[in-house]
């Protein structure tokens, strides 16, 4: 968000704070450039391993098709393996119930 707590519009963002971070940081790290682009992976990878459902994740990112959103969960899949593992669901014998009174 801007100073008047509007969306920050991309190009203006660009234009004003990103091309002048990025060049900074390269003439510092002499390191690759960073497409903005890359930043919006980085967030959606973020998002899937912080456990925001992907349903959510799609509709923040913008994505038309859930497939595009799925692209992503290889890239934590472990991370989502490990989840699904804590929330297994194991089954009792009956005589292993035990009455409510």
């Amino acid at each position: 968000m801007n100073e008047q707590r509007q969306p920050t519009d991309h190009n203006n963002f660009i234009k004003r704070k990103y091309d002048q971070d990025l060049e900074d940081w390269t003439k510092k790290t002499s390191n690759k450039t960073i497409r903005f682009h890359d930043l919006r992976h980085t967030a959606t990878t973020l998002l899937i391993s912080g456990g925001v459902d992907l349903k959510t994740v799609k509709e923040i990112c913008g994505h038309a098709k859930i497939e595009t959103t799925m692209m992503y969960a290889h890239l934590v899949g472990r991370s989502i393996e490990k989840v699904a593992r804590s929330f297994s669901i194991s089954f009792k014998r009956e005589e292993e119930f035990t009455e409510v009174p």
